[in-house]
Parts: C-alpha cells; sequence; structure tokens
C-alpha cells in the first residue's frame, strides 16, 4: 500500500474438505509440501509477518500445529485465531480473525489455494484502493478469498448479517468494494486463485496443469 497502514495475513483453515475424497486437504501435498504450509510460507513472505491462522476452536489449531510440525514447517511464530460462533462457514473465520487482529487491513485467503503467489498478494497489498474491500473478479463472479478487506468494516458489517451469510454477502454489505478483473490484475493473478476442493483438482496441479473453480462462499 502507498502509506505506513498496517495489514495482516489471514488463513482461514476451518473448512471441512466435505469434497475431497482423501483426507484433510490443507495437508495434501503439492510439490511435497502440504498446501496449507505453502499458503502460509507465501502470505508470510508477502506481508512481512506470520500469518494468522483462523480455525474453529484451540484444539484444532494445536493439532495443525502438530501436524505442521511434524512434516518439517517452522512452527514457533504460528499464531492462531477462532471462529466467530455467531457466523457459519468462512464468514465465522474472516469475524473471527476481524476480532483478533490490529491491523487496519486484512489479506484473507483460504488454507487451499497452493499456487498463491506472492507478487500477486503484493500488488494487492500495495494497490492504493481506498475501499473497504479489494476483490478479484473472474468470469465466474467475485473471488473473496483473495481479498484485503478494512477490518473495521468487516466489524460493522458482522452487525447486520444473518448466521449463515457467506464472503459475498460481506462483501454486498461493505460501504466501498473494488474488483479487479483477470485483465487489469497482476499476470499472476489466475494462477494464484487456484483453489484445491477435489483429488481431481489436486492431480490436475500435481501434473502441471491447474484449476479455477470459486470458493462458493
Amino acid at each position: 500500500m502507498t502509506d505506513d497502514r498496517s495489514i495482516r495475513g489471514v488463513v482461514l483453515a476451518g473448512g471441512e474438505s466435505s469434497r475431497f475424497a482423501d483426507g484433510d486437504k490443507a495437508f495434501a501435498t503439492v510439490g511435497g509440501e502440504p498446501i496449507l504450509g505453502r499458503v502460509l510460507q507465501t502470505v508470510s513472505a508477502a506481508t512481512d509477518a506470520s500469518a494468522l491462522v483462523v480455525v474453529p476452536d484451540r484444539e484444532q489449531g494445536e493439532s495443525i500445529a502438530d501436524r505442521l510440525g511434524g512434516d518439517g514447517y517452522p512452527t514457533e511464530n504460528l499464531s492462531f485465531a477462532v471462529d466467530d460462533e455467531r457466523f457459519d462457514g468462512p464468514l465465522g473465520g474472516v469475524m473471527g480473525a476481524a476480532r483478533q487482529a490490529d491491523a487496519e487491513w486484512l489479506f484473507v485467503t483460504g488454507c487451499d489455494m497452493p499456487l498463491l503467489d506472492v507478487a500477486a498478494v503484493r500488488w494487492f497489498l500495495e494497490d492504493d484502493s481506498a475501499a473497504d474491500a479489494l476483490v478479484p473478479r473472474t468470469a465466474g463472479g467475485r473471488e473473496p478469498l483473495h481479498g484485503r478487506y478494512r477490518r473495521t468494516a468487516i466489524l460493522e458489517a458482522g452487525q447486520d448479517l444473518p448466521a449463515s451469510a457467506g464472503l459475498h454477502a460481506l462483501l454486498g454489505d461493505l460501504s466501498t468494494v473494488e474488483d479487479v478483473s483477470i485483465d487489469t490484475g497482476p499476470s499472476t493473478l489466475e494462477r494464484s486463485l487456484t483453489n484445491v476442493n477435489t483429488v481431481g483438482d489436486l492431480q490436475a496441479i500435481n501434473d502441471g496443469g491447474s484449476t479455477g473453480e470459486q470458493h462458493p462462499n
């Protein structure tokens, strides 16, 4: 960003991997590394700080730390936040992060995005937009889990949203949202948006291809 406003990277790790038939997709491997570890490394490199990992409860946070440590990922600087129990799904994670973090801005992403790109993330961080949210837009719509959000705007919107609202509803409730199209964003953006929902998605990435399916929330 063009001034000294603070930003914190947030990685949502509370999903149930219901469409992934081979266990917890956050620990499926791409290039020999767990996807979650790759995402954390990218976010940390882009923001120059450790990411805030959002989980359903502290027990899952401890489990994640143990598993990452067992895979050789450095865990001494891992920080966890817990989902806001007033909301379902990813919105609960975003609200939980907004309640715990003290940065003015949050860069929010998912634990299932193994091709997340440092340059693409930094582009969002450095853009001088003053909108409450800056998010990519593809042919399938907005991609809320590769976006920069004003933390106080998230908290304000949370006062009016129902428990079942998703991230698209959050975007709809913010005062200002700026979309970034694939054509006008950084050249690595489309690849950076790739996420893993199924074993087939994972295989395509490991075979050198990619998928770009939009997160449903």
